[in-house]
């Protein structure tokens, strides 16, 4: 089933969902960008909660297993510390449907001093799942931005939207106040005027 899904669900959903590449690329850019380019999606979720604090559970697996343990579930994927420099390998199931296989995350930064944590995943099905995550102090408390730039060939779509609904869910898990999500070239705008640039100068590309 989730073969055929893969195989079909392209083609497919841009006949259902005509606005669907407009939804993700973003206006003006829709005939500019080819089905199966990366696509760049922002969640930003505020928390009440201490920054030191949140940017812990940031980067805990502990904690990412915990709060997708409705939606999904990490198979050799140790419930410990990130460490800079690591390459972690799991399987992941979505959903009780599809499984993604030899999933490789690995560890470029892990920064608590700025509260910078990057990361680069992938696997045969995913070619490239980019992941930065800021965590700054607010007035009320915390404000939480992840960033991604997804590649996932011609299922670069769903896959986005899929991990749109995914990362709120998170957040909501972990009891934030709010949660906004942008796409395309909209969340690369909001990406440049939110986020800081401090990053590990061990970090590779």
């Amino acid at each position: 089933m989730s073969g055929l899904i893969k195989k079909y669900a392209p083609q497919i959903g841009y006949f259902i969902f005509p606005n669907l590449r407009r939804e993700l690329i973003g206006s003006g850019q829709v005939e500019n960008r080819l089905p199966g380019e990366p696509v760049n999606l922002l969640v930003k979720a505020h928390y009440r909660e201490d920054p030191d604090a949140l940017f812990a559970r940031a980067s805990s697996f502990a904690d990412v297993m915990h709060v997708t343990r409705r939606i999904a579930s990490y198979k050799n994927l140790p419930a410990s510390r990130m460490e800079q420099g690591k390459t972690y390998t799991t399987d992941i199931r979505i959903l009780k449907l599809f499984r993604y296989a030899n999933y490789n995350i690995r560890i470029d930064c892990v920064n608590p001093v700025d509260r910078v944590l990057i990361t680069k995943e992938g696997n045969r099905d995913v070619r490239s799942w980019k992941h930065r995550v800021d965590v700054k102090p607010s007035r009320t408390g915390s404000v939480w931005t992840d960033y991604l730039e997804i590649d996932a060939g011609l299922l670069t779509p769903f896959v986005c939207l899929f991990a749109r609904f995914m990362y709120i869910h998170r957040h909501k898990q972990r009891g934030a106040a709010g949660v906004r999500a942008v796409m395309g070239d909209k969340a690369r705008k909001v990406h440049r005027m939110t986020v800081n640039e401090n990053h590990c100068f061990s970090a590779r590309s």
